[in-house]
C-alpha cells in the first residue's frame, strides 16, 4: 500500500491528531532545526526561526479534517 493510500484511507480526526503531533514536535526541536537549516539551505538563522515558527500552523488545518 503506497503512503497517499495509507494516507486516503486514515480517518480524518487521526490524520489531524498526526498533523498537531508534527507541529508540536516542530515546536520543541525549534533551536536544532534553526541551527541545521542555514547549513543545509543557506538561509540566514533568522529566517530559519521564521520558517520553523510559520510550520506549526498545521494546527489550523484541523479544519480541514473535521
Amino acid at each position: 500500500m503506497s503512503i497517499e493510500t495509507s494516507w486516503a484511507n486514515m480517518p480524518k480526526q487521526e490524520r489531524s491528531e498526526l498533523l498537531t503531533k508534527v507541529a508540536d514536535l516542530l515546536l520543541d526541536r525549534k533551536v536544532e532545526y534553526a541551527e541545521l537549516i542555514p547549513k543545509e539551505m543557506g538561509k540566514p538563522i533568522l529566517q530559519s526561526i521564521s520558517e520553523i515558527e510559520k510550520c506549526p500552523l498545521v494546527r489550523l488545518s484541523k479544519s480541514l479534517f473535521a
